[in-house]
């Protein structure tokens, strides 16, 4: 599938409630909040062919459910980002076979090893009109890299496309977001960002 999503930074720190999106959503409607507790593992081989591609590869648990995804190098322009994702459900320790088979000559598979960590506690919205157009995520993302106590942290507002929503409805949707909270285009995604934060020794 193809990914789509807008990418935003917030110095307030701030998640909107129900009643606050609602009154500026006028024409469109608000899902109650979805609540989830997310821990992703980023995986890369020593030499770091993953991250010279511009592929991420990590194993998820969201609540209760385990996924494997491989997301390809994104086009972005500003806070949009587009890219291919290949997202499945995890059974065991092993690497899907269709993981396996989409990554052959990018990185030594049998030398794939735990680089990052990630602990996002994440607030999603539906936003439909007629149907559901988008979602809105509002992550506080706690990040750890692999066997080194080094840990950074940020919020971050996502804006993922649904079905065939475009570009420009989904900028008409921030817009109206930021009539209650302010919003400051990400360009790279939370993998590059974490690193740069640890890399610059914003540690917590």
């Amino acid at each position: 599938m193809i990914e789509r999503e807008l990418k935003y930074s917030s110095p307030d720190d701030n998640i909107p409630i129900l009643s606050e999106l609602e009154p500026i959503f006028i024409n469109y409607k608000i899902s109650p909040a979805k609540l989830y507790q997310i821990h992703d593992r980023y995986y890369d081989d020593a030499t770091n062919s993953l991250e010279k591609a511009g592929i991420g590869l990590r194993k998820r648990k969201i609540n209760s459910k385990r996924l494997v995804t491989l997301k390809s190098n994104a086009q972005n322009q500003e806070e949009y980002f587009e890219r291919k994702e290949l997202e499945l459900e995890l059974k065991g320790s092993k690497w899907p076979d269709e993981i396996l088979k989409e990554l052959e000559g990018i990185c030594n598979v049998s030398a794939l090893r735990r680089i990052i960590e990630f602990r996002t506690e994440r607030v999603s919205y539906t936003v439909s009109q007629a149907k559901p157009l988008a979602i809105i995520s509002f992550d506080r993302v706690t990040a750890k890299l692999a066997n080194i106590d080094k840990k950074t942290s940020f919020f971050e507002v996502e804006i993922e496309a649904i079905a065939g929503t475009s570009q420009s409805k989904l900028l008409i949707i921030a817009q109206t977001l930021e009539k209650v909270i302010s919003l400051s285009a990400n360009t790279s995604n939370k993998l590059a960002r974490a690193k740069a934060l640890l890399s610059l020794g914003e540690f917590l």
